[in-house]
């Protein structure tokens, strides 16, 4: 497999910024496109808020049109780490998805940790990665801004952003029609109709729908344990796992009554009620060292048959989950923006962008891989999210050679995270010795102590988030060949928190009676605490209960900046070097926090980027050759990691690493060495490093200092591959074949791992098929992971086992797209 890899890789032996792979978009001038049919196009991007040649821009992007997309079976952002070497893509534990970008990403359960790689669409944030699903709809193309984009795209961008542009409104009438048929009986479904509805008004709608069984089994289960003959009625399925359904919409309705103005509404929307994937059971690691587990009354014990369980097979498809329990999700997302433009003068124009989401999730979890009912989680939350922007830009002077900017933005957010945990782990049941004063009621044990058990809590976290923000840029060609560009944010951020460890509703508070106990045990006193009805158990820093929710309040600021100088010595060659500080809002994380202490948020972590690259096109643009390397300062990285709780053992938490350094390098390799043929090949290499003391237990419980560590889920190497090959075949079809393939070098799933390490890996997707020479009719055969390579994307220690997620395996199908003009 690897050696079918890198052998298409080294077709070209080179290696990925600023890939631009462009056909013709909409807002592309007809001068951009090749006058020779070997010639690369050129594409428009709108990094610096403004369009201009990607060849011109002196950052570091990737950027694809949307029929490429839809040509290379990129649904998802997810699916954007085949055509960008430096981003990587893994589902947390609870299922939230994470962004990283040349090492700089962040891992933490809350619904309100903001990411560091942002995304857009049309310039509007999705705040939050839950919100991102739906993010990909009938894109125009995509954007991947590498490195700190803070001071146009704000803060919570240090690694990068990710901005889509959608398809708009045509000035005739167009549509389209997408159906898919592939393995594990996947359906998709999708398409748009676009054109005028008046003279000065046009609409745009278009959907995606996409339906497929479940690809997982839980082989490791005998079939004896399901019991449940009324399981299917209840729309799950105990021997598989996997269904996809995901429907997505959205309507763009562009206005534009005179030469002046025109407005631009938005309307999109989104459902997921996909399964949650399961995990693969790995090894036995107790949360308590030794593996305590004192028998309660009545309460049957896990520990041996957890710790006799075989591991799940290195195969994608295998996994264990609970059988007679659903592990379908409730996801739901709806979203209004309206963008204003109008021409104050031709100088001059004033953009305003306005829109508010709602969104609610669900999301059950199985968290230990095996069908014991070790451990489990249910995510309920919602979002309500409102967000303005109001920019003037201009250009100035001779030729246009001052252009400018000055903006400004405001956001509001409020979020509601519950996380139910049951667990029957090593931690459930606290013993104390005999001769503890507890009047609590514990179960007696034989030596004269008493043991505390509780198997349900809740995790409650309510934010509410102000951020306002001043922006400006400027940009100045000092000689037709030199430029020089400089821009700046002032932010200001205000985040609310309310929430503690709960007993869940109606329970017989089992958690508080522990709390109490170990409470009145540390302290002596003569009398248990007693914990409010249903209300906040966390212990304060005396061990006595809150009255109410734990209230804390986080207030940063930060003033980010970016500076470069780019030089063209020909109208094919530019090289640029440049320097960005950004900043990621600190946050707080949704923990069973026993102690007040784990609430403590952590503080805003901060990049500074230094970056030297070149994007030169040769042979009369057949071929483009883009490199660049970078150094990141990084202070106070924000991490879910784990601690030692001095009762419960291993717990999740939020971290900051004082200070680490990320450096590398990236180069794209794009070429038209014959008509019809088109070849890339792009790498990304990364030496990440931890240079301040921090100690942790990690993934598997030993405490150590992670100085010299590199950073988890962070290959060095990520290479991407592509060829593309059309031939004509008639005068009215053309066949074409593509190949495209992806390698990782090996990784860490933690700081500290011990034997768990993430393998490297590679796959390879295929397409073939028959089109009509005008574009109207396609019908492709595809495979992706085409042979059928078994990788994992993370590991995680949540109960009393380490267990692990895989890629996906090996998929194919049949796709039929038709254009209608």
């Amino acid at each position: 497999m690897k050696a079918i890899t890198l052998a298409l890789a080294i077709a070209v032996s080179h290696a990925a910024i600023g890939t631009a792979f462009a056909q013709t978009t909409s807002d592309v001038p007809t001068d951009t496109q090749g006058d020779q049919p070997d010639q690369l196009d050129e594409i428009i991007v709108t990094a610096n808020k403004r369009a201009e040649r990607l060849s011109e821009v002196p950052i570091s992007i990737t950027a694809a049109t949307g029929p490429e997309l839809a040509d290379r079976g990129i649904q998802t952002t997810a699916d954007l780490g085949k055509i960008t070497p430096g981003l990587t893509f893994t589902e947390s534990n609870y299922g939230a998805p994470i962004y990283t970008l040349r090492g700089v990403g962040g891992f933490v359960e809350a619904l309100a940790f903001s990411p560091n790689v942002s995304v857009y669409v049309d310039q509007v944030p999705l705040p939050y990665s839950r919100l991102t699903e739906g993010a990909s709809l009938d894109p125009e193309r995509v954007e991947v801004l590498k490195g700190p984009q803070g001071t146009l795209f704000g803060q919570n961008s240090t690694g990068g952003a990710i901005n889509y542009v959608a398809a708009k409104p045509t000035p005739s009438l167009e549509a389209g029609l997408d159906l898919t048929y592939g393995r594990f009986d996947e359906i998709d479904v999708g398409g748009y109709v676009s054109g005028p509805i008046t003279g000065n008004l046009g609409a745009r709608l278009a959907f995606r729908s996409e339906h497929r069984g479940g690809w997982q089994k839980n082989s490791a289960t005998p079939e004896s344990i399901f019991t449940d003959p009324t399981a299917s009625l209840f729309g799950y399925d105990d021997d598989k796992n996997g269904v996809r359904d995901f429907s997505t919409a959205r309507l763009i309705l562009a206005w534009q009554p005179d030469s002046d103005i025109k407005i631009e509404l938005n309307l999109n929307g989104w459902f997921n009620r996909s399964d949650m994937q399961q995990k693969q059971y790995a090894a036995y690691a107790p949360l308590v060292p030794g593996g305590a587990d004192v028998p309660v009354e009545g309460v049957e014990s896990l520990q041996d048959a957890l710790r006799n369980y075989p591991q799940t097979p290195h195969d994608n498809r295998h996994a264990g989950w609970d059988p007679g329990v659903s592990n379908r999700r409730d996801d739901k997302f709806y979203q209004a923006a309206l963008r204003i433009e109008y021409q104050l003068s031709p100088a001059i124009q004033l953009t305003s962008i306005t829109a508010f989401d709602h969104a609610e999730v669900f999301g059950p979890t199985d968290l230990d891989g095996t069908v014991l009912p070790v451990a489990r989680n249910n995510v309920t939350g919602n979002f309500d999210n409102f967000s303005q922007e109001l920019r003037m830009a201009g250009q100035a002077l001779a030729g246009d050679a001052l252009k400018w900017l000055i903006g400004a933005n405001y956001a509001y957010d409020k979020i509601n995270d519950i996380a139910r945990l049951s667990v029957r782990t090593t931690n459930s049941g606290i013993p104390l010795p005999a001769g503890a004063t507890t009047q609590v009621g514990g179960v007696p044990l034989p030596d004269g102590g008493q043991i505390f058990y509780f198997e349900d809590f809740l995790n409650v976290a309510r934010q509410k988030v102000h951020t306002a923000a001043v922006f400006g840029s400027l940009t100045y060609d000092v000689t037709p060949q030199i430029t020089v560009e400089a821009s700046a944010r002032y932010t200001d951020r205000h985040n609310s928190y309310s929430g503690c460890l709960v007993d869940p509703y109606g329970s017989d508070g089992a958690f508080a009676r522990t709390l109490a106990a170990i409470s009145q045990f540390v302290t002596g006193a003569a009398n248990p605490p007693v914990a409010p009805a249903s209300g906040c158990i966390t212990l304060n820093s005396d061990f006595t209960f809150f009255d109410d929710f734990i209230d804390r309040k986080l207030n940063e600021d930060n003033f980010s900046y970016r500076g470069s100088v780019s030089w063209r010595p020909s109208s094919d060659h530019m090289l640029y070097a440049s320097i960005t500080k950004g900043y990621k809002a600190g946050a707080f994380e949704n923990l069973s926090a026993v102690s007040v202490d784990q609430v403590a948020p952590v503080p805003q972590e901060s990049v500074l980027a230094y970056e030297v690259g070149f994007k030169s096109a040769f042979f009369d643009r057949e071929l483009q050759l883009d490199a660049a390397a970078f150094y990141y300062d990084y202070r106070s990285k924000q991490l879910a990691d784990y601690v030692n709780n001095f009762v419960f053992g291993i717990l999740p938490a939020l971290v900051s690493i004082p200070k680490s350094r990320v450096q590398g390098f990236e180069a794209s390799l794009t070429t038209r060495p014959a008509e019809g043929l088109t070849v890339n090949v792009a790498a990304t290499y990364l030496d990440t490093k931890v240079l301040s003391s921090y100690v942790t237990p990690g993934l598997v419980g030993i405490t150590t200092d992670i100085k010299g560590s590199t950073f988890p889920l962070t290959p060095k190497w990520q290479v991407t591959a592509n060829i593309d090959h059309v031939m004509p075949i008639s005068d009215r079809l053309n066949a074409f074949l593509g190949a495209s393939a992806l390698y990782h070098s090996k990784a860490t799933p933690a700081f500290v791992s011990g034997p768990y390490t993430l393998p490297s890996y590679a796959t390879l997707d295929l397409r073939a098929g028959i089109e009509t020479q005008d574009g109207k009719y396609r019908l492709e055969l595809w495979g992706r992971n085409v042979t059928d390579e078994y990788y994992l994307t993370t590991y995680v220690h949540t109960g009393d086992d380490q267990s692990r997620l895989t890629g996906m395996p090996a998929t194919y199908g049949l796709t039929f797209r038709t254009r209608f003009e």
